[in-house]
């Protein structure tokens, strides 16, 4: 009975206890979970999304995400987004700060957008920049452009700013000043560029990029295989966005670009436009070739374009231009009208009466053509049949023939024979 009791006694106490070992062991959870800064998430759409103020780690989970989603209210960045192998697009609010090169070699990074309320960044068209100092800050390294053209402006190119593969070459303003840092760190990391333009001069560039060093390169991270065009000139219609550039000396200093859309605007198929280069108010032409761009209408995007330029018999010359970042890009060294079509081949005009002409002297030269043609095929078919007939089935009317009847006659005769001695 006593043994009863006490066993009564100890489950009772054990059903009280319960509860507050419960409540205990929650409340010590909910605590890790929110002091924990390295906690992120990420939802059904593949976004990695940040929370607390302050960012010091990224999850396994995390790095396979595609976008980055930073509230505002996050203050830091504490760390590198250089393992997340799936990153494509970037957004940072207001209030965030973070080291320079935090998203280095994320190597499908697109876009790195910033709230126009940040006081320390922004960028333009998805490359990011310093608003305190004139400074160029990261390209994202997964464009599939072959071209950038850096703003004028800029004075510093940031440590690992260009780390791509798939540019080939890059337009550099005579405004920079420096690259990389002081500890040999190169801004460029791009082991396909072939091409850098230059807007300064030679002296200049060897002044800021520094000689070859025992790696083959210059000191700014850029190949030595790299060819370097000096006093780079490049004009930019701002109405149709037509770009015309050239080495030095191709183009007079002080030549001014102007370009006129002559076609129809309602032909989602073809634009014409009338580029000239102009100095002092004459129309001039360059003194070598010079490298044109057009934007290619949307209309006209996904299509195979080509262009034309209208030379002055009316003739059309077929340009050979390549698409490259949304631009027909072809060279020439003559200005004129130019043709950009989906059409690959370009009427030529003409006057109506030549068409006329010409079309009713081709007409009677290729009925004549036809006739003479047929007239000699009947000749030949003729001979070719009669030949055919005269080798086949026409009886000889020479030796043969008289041959034949002297055979027929001595038969008659000896039938005649034959037929008295039976009677």
């Amino acid at each position: 009975m006593k043994v009863r009791k006490l066993s009564a006694i100890l489950l009772a106490g054990a059903l009280m206890a319960t509860p507050a070992v419960t409540t205990a062991a929650m409340a010590e959870s909910s605590q890790t979970d929110s002091t924990d800064s390295t906690q992120n998430i990420v939802d059904e759409s593949g976004n990695l999304i940040i929370e607390g103020t302050t960012v010091t780690g990224v999850t396994e989970k995390g790095k396979t995400a595609k976008d980055i989603i930073i509230p505002d209210g996050v203050t830091h960045i504490d760390v590198s987004f250089e393992n997340c192998t799936n990153l494509e697009n970037v957004y940072i609010p207001d209030d965030t700060v973070f080291p320079r090169d935090v998203f280095r070699n994320c190597k499908k990074l697109k876009n790195i957008n910033v709230s126009e309320n940040n006081t320390d960044f922004y960028s333009v068209d998805g490359v990011l920049f310093y608003k305190t100092y004139p400074k160029m800050v990261q390209y994202p390294s997964g464009r599939t452009d072959e071209t950038y053209s850096i703003p004028d402006g800029i004075e510093h190119i940031g440590t690992s700013a260009f780390c791509c593969d798939n540019l080939k070459s890059i337009i550099i303003p005579d405004s920079v000043i420096g690259f990389g840092d002081k500890n040999g760190q190169y801004a460029f990391e791009c082991p396909n560029l072939t091409d850098i333009y230059y807007t300064g001069t030679e002296e200049q560039w060897n002044r800021i990029a520094g000689v070859h060093n025992d790696k083959n390169e210059f000191d700014c991270g850029i190949p030595e295989t790299a060819t370097i065009h000096y006093n780079y000139i490049e004009y930019t219609d701002e109405t149709t966005g037509v770009k015309v550039s050239s080495d030095g000396g191709v183009v007079e200093d002080g030549a001014k670009l102007s370009v006129k859309v002559v076609s129809d605007k309602t032909d989602s198929t073809k634009a014409t436009y009338e580029i000239t280069l102009t100095e002092n108010d004459k129309e001039i032409q360059p003194d070598g070739e010079v490298t044109v761009k057009i934007p290619v209408p949307e209309a006209m995007k996904g299509k195979t374009v080509y262009v034309y330029r209208i030379e002055d018999d009316g003739t059309y010359t077929d340009m050979n231009a390549i698409v490259e970042d949304g631009y027909a890009v072809f060279k020439t060294d003559h200005f004129s009208e130019y043709v950009l079509t989906t059409e690959k081949q370009v009427e030529e005009p003409a006057d109506s009466s030549d068409s006329e002409t010409s079309s009713d002297t081709e007409t009677s030269s290729d009925s004549e053509t036809s006739s003479d043609t047929e007239t000699s095929s009947d000749s030949e078919t003729s001979t070719d049949s009669n030949s055919s007939n005269s080798g086949t089935t026409t009886p000889d009317t020479g030796v043969a023939g008289l041959s034949l009847t002297l055979g027929i006659v001595a038969l008659a005769g000896a039938a005649v024979v034959i037929s008295r001695k039976k009677r």
